[in-house]
């Protein structure tokens, strides 16, 4: 009536393909990480620097002589103190976005490698069939739940320091709250 030859195939093709699925997943996620981000920062520079010639610096660089001959902007001559000013403005606005968006980067890629380098050690010990220590498994199950908090903490980082730079006496826990809530 019922089968009595225990099945044996795929019992330990099984685990070293799971293991070697694992593998890959580690090299492949990590590597298409670096490189979206890496192109949306590429882009971000790009754009800044092709709205670099659109700014108040471009119009305190090159003043445009009105038809009496003398120009009529309130910057003064091109090498004049508030021009020199309004260059420096908008020269550190043009790193601040495209520093941000590479500090942003990085911060995602640290966060994936946070969360789940223990998972990668576990498959490791695995495949060298070694008994994994208990403390590695602890941290494994403590990370891999964070990931989404991670993520949160990153996407809402500037706007918690927007809400902590316009508030007076503001704290961080009272800045986070703001913006959770």
């Amino acid at each position: 009536e019922g089968f009595t030859i225990p099945c044996g195939r795929g019992h330990d093709g099984a685990a070293l393909f799971a293991s070697l699925a694992r593998f890959i997943f580690f090299l492949i996620v990590p590597c298409v990480i670096v490189i979206s981000l890496g192109m949306i920062y590429r882009g971000v520079r790009e754009q800044e620097k092709k709205m670099a010639r659109y700014g108040a610096g471009t119009l305190v660089q090159n003043p445009q002589p009105t038809a009496t001959g003398v120009n009529d902007s309130n910057d003064g001559p091109p090498n004049s103190l508030l021009s020199k000013i309004l260059r420096r403005k908008t020269k550190r606005k043009k790193q601040s976005n495209s520093r941000l968006v590479l500090q942003r980067a990085l911060a995602y890629t640290l966060s994936f490698y946070l969360t789940w380098s223990f998972d990668m050690i576990i498959n490791v010990f695995k495949f060298a069939h070694v008994e994994v220590p208990i403390a590695i498994w602890y941290l494994h199950f403590t990370f891999v739940p964070l990931q989404g908090s991670w993520n949160l903490l990153i996407f809402i980082y500037p706007k918690v320091v927007s809400a902590k730079s316009n508030g007076s006496n503001v704290t961080w826990w009272q800045a986070f709250v703001s913006v959770i809530f």
